[in-house]
């Protein structure tokens, strides 16, 4: 994922120093949907600058899989939906896969591992 032009080009010369540095550092350690490295980053990239936008998407992520009565059963467009109430940036359709797939994977290899299985079976 890039970032958009416009976004970029409205940082100060500051910010895209730090940018520039976290987004090399994030695409040196090979940065993917099934390897993700930073959400703070990939939210920021998407257009979404609320500082607490990492936690409200943690937060509906676990509503939705501890709420599930079987969660392998779950999809990406069950995530995509909520997260298309949060933030406009989302379409809660299957576009949003792959986001879906980053999310999950992140949070699934930092400390919520019933996120992480839910991740891998999402195809």
């Amino acid at each position: 994922m890039t970032i958009n032009a416009n976004r970029y080009k409205n940082l100060t010369a500051y910010e895209k120093i730090l940018f520039n540095s976290v987004d090399e550092t994030a695409i040196k350690l090979g940065d993917s949907k099934r390897n993700p490295i930073s959400i703070s980053l990939f939210l920021w990239k998407l257009g979404i600058d609320n500082p607490k936008a990492k936690d409200k998407i943690i937060h509906a992520t676990l509503q939705i899989v501890m709420n599930a009565d079987d969660k392998m059963s779950l999809t990406a467009l069950d995530f995509a939906r909520k997260f298309a109430q949060l933030y406009d940036v989302f379409t809660g359709t299957e576009k949003d896969t792959d986001a879906v797939i980053y999310i999950l994977t992140w949070m699934g290899l930092n400390g919520f591992i019933h996120v992480y299985a839910v991740s891998q079976n999402i195809v």
